[in-house]
Order: structure tokens, then C-alpha cells, then sequence
């Protein structure tokens, strides 16, 4: 059975008796976690197939039932399968979430925040915001989870030839502050050392480099300037340095909370190039990945994304 067809058979309003209910989740969860030892383990919602090659992944934009299907498996097996999207602007960078900024939502027709999409944009920011501030440690480890089985996906998936992972966070905009996303590297390779997650191909975080890039002079943020002044990626080559040679056979995780340009985290890669790293060893990995309510349109009775119509 298609998991679209199964999934769609766990809602509650079709199950019949507790029994019913347990076979469903237990049919359901064997297909997932066939699905998570697959030797590529990327999966296509859409075409309700394994990616057979990377490049595929750009598909996952066509689908519009995610939010509906994750929802079913959070709340009725308690098991998360993460989507896992990259972004459609050839720079590949794999992104958890959609970010809708707080200054959009005032810009908005009333109709519009009603709708259910912009309803799950503003609770997420809203939790983007607070991971970012460091205020709630309950929403901080919600996204290191979200971030630690990306990794392991993408790990096991995109490095397969590779024995060793290094996580690196994008440094802040200030130097000697401590980007949230940094503490959930900490936390990861602490559960790692740990034992408390394994990567499938049993590879390796390579502790040794899981602090070579450093802000060297605080630049102006974008929150303060707009993004074309913080967005100037010489600004970012010239104040981020990297303290050690790079191994050529190990692949390099970057991380950040939220990717609006991505030119930030495309000096950090070239940055660990210039250092000795591959450049095809090399991804880059966001919780969130903004969106302007630009573009946004009313479709059919709908908030859709524009890619969406």
C-alpha cells in the first residue's frame, strides 16, 4: 500500500477499534523504518519513492499533502518523519521549516490570517524566535531533535563513501557570542558520545573541528541594517576565520537557524574550501528558510506559496 493511502487510513476518523488502531500503526511504522534503512533513505512524498539520486530532492516542492501526513504520524504513531527540503536556488541548502517574518503578518489581509497555512507559519516563527533567543529549553530541544535526524538522515544519505561527520554552526554576528545553533551541536555530540544516537553506516563526528570558524569583528545584523548590508559576502570572508587545515575525506555539516540569502552560509563553505575541505563533502543545513509574503497568493480559497500554484 502507498504510505499517502495509509497514512490517510490512521486518521481517527476511519479507525474502528483499538485493535484496528494497533495494526495500522504498526503496519505503518514497519514501512518507516524499512524506508530509514534503505541505502539512500531519502524519500520522494510526491512520487512515493526513494530518491534514487540527490538532484531528485528538488522535486519534494510539487508536494502539497506534507503538513497533513506529518501531522497523522505525529499525533497517532508518535513518530516523526521529517521532511527535509532544499532550496530551488541552486546554492543546496537543506531547510526543516518555512519562515515567515514577524513584520509580515501586520501586512497581511485579515482573511489571510485565518487560513491555516499562515496560522502553522506564525506558530513556527514564533518558535524560530524563541530557539533563537535561547528562552524556552523545551522548543530548544524540539529543534536540536528536528536537527540531529536531519543530520542523520543527510549523513547516511549525501556522505555515503565518507567515515567521519564534522558539525560546524555558522558563527554570529558578534564576536564572543554564542549562536543557539552552536549549543545544539553541543548537545547533539554530547548525546553521540553518549551513545544515544548511531548514524546507520556507523560513521563518525569528528569532535576535533567543531569549532573552526570564529567571528573575528562584529558586523552589522541584518535585523539592524536589512539584508543587503549584512548580506555582502566579502563582509563575511573578511571577519570569519577558520583555524585549522582541512581534511579532504570528511564531510562538513554547516548549520544556522534561519537562511534568508544564503550567502552567510556560502562564505562559511568557501571558507572551508579555501582550508582544504571538498566542496562535494560539503552541505549546508537551516531550520528554517525565509519566505516574504510576497510570496504569498489567495489560490482557490487558499494562502499558497507561489511555487505552489
Amino acid at each position: 500500500m502507498i504510505i499517502k493511502e495509509l497514512l490517510y487510513e490512521v486518521s481517527i476518523n476511519e479507525l474502528i477499534n483499538e485493535n484496528d488502531i494497533f495494526n495500522r500503526k504498526k503496519e505503518l511504522i514497519n514501512l518507516l523504518e524499512n524506508i530509514y534503512k534503505c541505502e539512500n533513505g531519502l524519500y520522494d512524498w510526491q512520487n512515493e519513492c526513494l530518491f534514487k539520486f540527490q538532484e531528485d530532492f528538488t522535486s519534494i516542492f510539487n508536494n502539497k499533502s506534507f503538513s497533513e501526513e506529518n501531522k497523522i504520524i505525529s499525533n497517532y504513531i508518535n513518530k516523526i518523519f521529517l521532511k527535509i527540503f532544499i532550496s530551488n536556488n541552486n546554492q543546496e541548502i537543506y531547510y526543516l521549516h518555512n519562515y515567515l517574518p514577524k513584520n509580515c503578518y501586520n501586512k497581511l489581509p485579515p482573511i489571510w490570517l485565518e487560513d491555516d497555512l499562515i496560522i502553522d507559519y506564525k506558530e513556527l516563527s514564533d518558535k524560530v524566535l524563541i530557539y533563537k533567543n535561547d528562552t524556552n529549553p523545551e522548543v530548544n530541544n524540539i529543534f536540536t531533535n528536528e536537527l540531529m535526524e536531519a543530520i542523520v538522515i543527510l549523513s547516511d544519505s549525501v556522505f555515503k563513501n565518507l567515515d567521519k561527520i564534522v558539525l560546524i554552526s555558522v558563527p554570529s554576528s558578534k564576536v564572543n557570542v554564542t549562536p543557539q545553533t552552536k549549543k545544539s551541536v553541543e548537545m547533539i555530540e554530547n548525546d553521540f558520545k553518549k551513545g544515544l544516537f548511531e548514524f546507520s553506516s556507523k560513521k563518525l563526528l569528528d569532535l576535533k573541528y567543531n569549532n573552526i570558524l570564529k567571528r573575528t569583528k562584529n558586523i552589522v545584523s541584518q535585523k539592524d541594517c536589512g539584508a543587503y548590508y549584512r548580506n555582502v559576502k566579502n563582509r563575511h570572508l573578511k571577519t570569519i576565520s577558520c583555524s585549522y587545515d582541512l581534511p579532504n575525506s570528511t564531510g562538513f555539516i554547516i548549520l544556522d537557524d534561519i537562511v534568508t540569502s544564503g550567502t552567510t552560509m556560502d562564505s562559511c563553505k568557501e571558507i572551508l574550501i579555501n582550508h582544504g575541505a571538498k566542496e562535494k563533502n560539503i552541505i549546508c543545513l537551516a531550520i528554517a528558510k525565509t519566505i516574504d509574503c510576497r510570496h504569498l497568493k489567495y489560490h482557490n480559497g487558499k494562502v499558497v506559496l507561489c511555487e505552489d500554484i
